[in-house]
């Protein structure tokens, strides 16, 4: 698939339709072929894979900002790509974009990403997908980001070999030049997390998680983490796959047998 050829992408968030990343990455991308927007009608990020199947979902024009025509789902990422591939395009699309994400999916954040999930769906399609996430800051931010992210774009798809994978791309806050960009691993170091009281009504009591990556005791470059520690572009390549492929190898070297 290469970068010059005119693509069917389709574009997808877990933000919403109206959000600022979704505009800026469908800027930096249109120019690349026929773009379709389909993206939740409202705020859907923590919801990873989940999708709706227990009951309808709605859909219904929507355009952006600017104008531009776009398909909005009340459900999940998930349900967007599904929806897309499934009923909604003719014919399979080339790549499935996701993002532009204010705030990273690095390390375990990618287990919850909706993100994550919308690309890691495209994948599991038949379709080259990509996650885009970035720093929250201020400033003409996700403007740079969208732009970083059709760098990193080109270059995935001047290598691709024609197999449908998941890439999972998170951009450090701007700079004067552009960073350099390193393929890593995902890191697996949990949050620090707890419940803080929200409130109290009649018999119930309201919680509201809270969450905050650990220290970072030492850069690990080969993680995502640690690429962006060094104010680098992280790209993961991501697997539906969740095989401890360690426990397997030494299970099926051990002589005890699971019965």
């Amino acid at each position: 698939m290469p970068g010059a050829k005119r693509m069917r992408i389709l574009l997808t968030n877990d933000d919403g339709v109206s959000a600022a990343g979704l505009l800026a990455l469908k800027n930096a991308l249109q120019d690349l072929g026929e773009m379709t927007v389909v993206a939740p009608a409202g705020e859907q990020s923590g919801t990873s894979l989940a999708l709706t199947y227990l009951g309808p979902i709605h859909t219904g024009p929507a355009r952006l900002a600017d104008g531009y025509p776009a398909q909005k789902v009340e459900g999940r990422p998930v349900d967007c790509v599904k929806f897309a591939l499934l009923e909604l395009l003719d014919e399979p699309p080339d790549l499935v974009v996701s993002g532009l994400n204010v705030g990273l999916n690095t390390g375990v954040n990618v287990l919850y990403s909706g993100t994550v999930a919308a690309a890691l769906e495209g994948s599991m399609g038949g379709v080259t997908s990509a996650a885009f996430s970035t720093v929250p800051a201020d400033g003409g931010q996700i403007e740079w980001a969208a732009e970083q992210s059709r760098r990193v774009l080109d270059m995935l798809l001047d290598s691709h070999d024609g197999t449908a994978r998941t890439y999972n791309v998170n951009i450090p806050e701007a700079t004067d030049s552009p960073p350099v960009c390193v393929f890593t691993r995902q890191a697996t170091q949990p949050f620090n997390e707890r419940y803080r009281a929200a409130g109290q009504g009649g018999d119930k009591n309201s919680y509201r998680l809270e969450t905050a990556p650990n220290p970072i005791k030492r850069v690990e470059d080969e993680t995502d983490v640690g690429a962006l520690l060094a104010g680098r572009i992280s790209v993961t390549p991501l697997s539906a796959d969740l095989t401890d492929t360690e426990c397997l190898r030494s299970a099926r070297g051990s002589e005890s047998v699971l019965a």
